[in-house]
């Protein structure tokens, strides 16, 4: 597996880049003029990058973002080909996807750095400039199998111009909660699967509604109004689509985008345990700080958890020390 460079144009860059590399300091490469414990001293970080720009997974620039630019246009070639590019700023603050943001994972490497040192994740390609988190309804028949679902289903969606990457839920019946193949795409992609109730499914207004699925499982759809409860919207950006695989097996999947890019999950929100490790916090994992990051109410145990671990949370979220709560708060 290639390794991804973290190129820092100053000591101060230095030391924001140790901290993306955290625990994970063999899967990077720390690169700058600077000297430093760990780093890779080179005469000049345009040149390096120039000449390794296809030696890398990824470059995450910590700088100056017209620095980056110039550093990386002359190894510029295809976007199913070149590298994944971010630049963080050098205060730490926001970390932009500059290039590859599907094809080559730069909107994901964007949003994992940024949960890793609490900025502010910057993405600006055409799919994900469209309002919201983009969720997915799914069905499908008993016991398909996983991978070859998991093969059909991404790339049925890269036809239709959408990217696997983007998705920040999948959904479906309670029915289907065990479902192996839905387990798996989840588990693969690290989203939620979220089951909705099928009474809430039938209740749902859906473009598209099936008797024989009415039959089947007690609601007449399951991949649109899935996608459209778990998005929280009323219109879908994409209907039903059937898809049969080359078992015979089929399957359904609608696309729904939540406007405010947050998923309304099943109407009662989303209740996640955050594991705090030794109390620091860089060691906690990536998407332990993702979920900090996008959680509305936040409580921590500040007899044994410093306050800092929540530094990353939202501007508008609620954060509170439980060791002074009673039980019934």
């Amino acid at each position: 597996m290639k390794k991804i460079a973290v190129i820092a144009v100053s000591k101060t860059g230095i030391a924001l880049a140790r901290k993306i590399c955290g625990k994970a300091a063999k899967r990077f490469d720390i690169v700058s003029t600077k000297k430093g414990a760990g780093v890779k001293t080179v005469k000049s970080v345009a040149e390096f990058t120039a000449q390794k720009f296809g030696d890398y997974e990824g470059f995450i620039f910590v700088g100056a973002l017209g620095i980056c630019v110039r550093c990386i246009a002359p190894g510029i070639k295809n976007k199913k080909t070149d590298p994944a590019v971010v630049n963080v700023s050098e205060d730490g603050l926001f970390c932009q996807a500059v290039l590859s943001g599907h094809e080559g994972g730069a909107n994901k490497l964007a949003e994992k750095t940024a949960a890793l040192i609490g900025a502010t994740p910057v993405i600006t390609t055409a799919e994900t400039a469209r309002p919201g988190a983009l969720c997915a309804g799914l069905g499908s028949q008993k016991g398909i199998n996983p991978e070859e679902f998991i093969k059909s289903f991404e790339k049925e969606m890269k036809k239709r111009g959408f990217s696997p990457d983007d998705l920040m839920a999948i959904a479906s019946a309670k029915i289907k909660r065990e479902e192996p193949a839905f387990v798996a795409l989840a588990e693969k992609l690290n989203i939620p699967f979220i089951c909705h109730d099928e009474k809430n499914l039938a209740a749902t207004p859906k473009p598209n509604p099936s008797g024989t699925v009415l039959q089947k499982t007690g609601t007449d759809g399951v991949c649109e109004p899935a996608a459209l409860l778990t998005a929280g919207v009323k219109k879908l950006s994409l209907e039903k689509t059937k898809i049969t695989l080359p078992s015979g097996k089929k399957y359904t999947f609608a696309l729904a985008v939540a406007d405010g890019g947050e998923i309304a999950g099943t109407g009662g929100g989303l209740v996640a345990i955050v594991g705090a490790g030794p109390g620091d916090p860089r060691l906690i994992t990536v998407e332990g700080r993702d979920l900090i990051r996008r959680a509305d109410l936040i409580l921590y145990a500040g007899s044994l958890v410093p306050k800092t671990l929540t530094a990353g949370a939202k501007a508008d979220a609620v954060v509170k020390n439980s060791a002074s709560m009673t039980l019934e708060e």
